[in-house]
């Protein structure tokens, strides 16, 4: 799903040119059309906080390791990232996310780690290599949402 006015420019552009600060900070622990992908089937939102992500600053939106990377357990599998604020992010540190999330956050969660990502993997490759222009954008059956005209 691309939001309005295009506003998945701004990260297909991220992921085009990660900068060096973003490099330094782990910002590349995932390859970019992996990433794409996860900011898509979660809708552009923070899962913590439902803050829309769509028109920020990309260096405001982020994966978050849902169990962390350095605990027994942490992956760089689409199982375990999330699209999380900057702020959310920083807020949970290496908790894990039942330790930091709300019940309703837990929830949502949970629906979204059981969701595939091909079809979405596919969508950030053609946005990633073609732009905007190029991509044909199908209704997202699990979202219920509709393409945008």
């Amino acid at each position: 799903w691309v939001g309005p006015s295009g506003s998945a420019h701004l990260l297909v552009m991220r992921e085009r040119r990660l900068n060096v600060s973003e490099r330094k900070c782990g910002g590349n622990f995932v390859r970019p059309d992996l990433r794409l992908a996860i900011y898509l089937r979660d809708g552009f939102k923070c899962v913590y906080c439902q803050r829309d992500l769509h028109g920020v600053d990309p260096a405001s939106v982020t994966l978050d390791h849902l169990i962390p990377h350095r605990m027994k357990h942490g992956h760089n599998r689409p199982s375990n990232l999330v699209t999380a604020c900057r702020s959310c992010n920083s807020s949970k540190g290496d908790r894990s996310w039942k330790g930091f999330a709300s019940p309703e956050a837990q929830r949502r969660i949970s629906i979204l780690r059981r969701r595939g990502i091909m079809r979405r993997r596919k969508l950030a490759q053609s946005l990633i290599t073609n732009g905007l222009k190029s991509v044909h954008v199908e209704p997202d059956h699990y979202n219920h949402e509709e393409p945008q005209q």
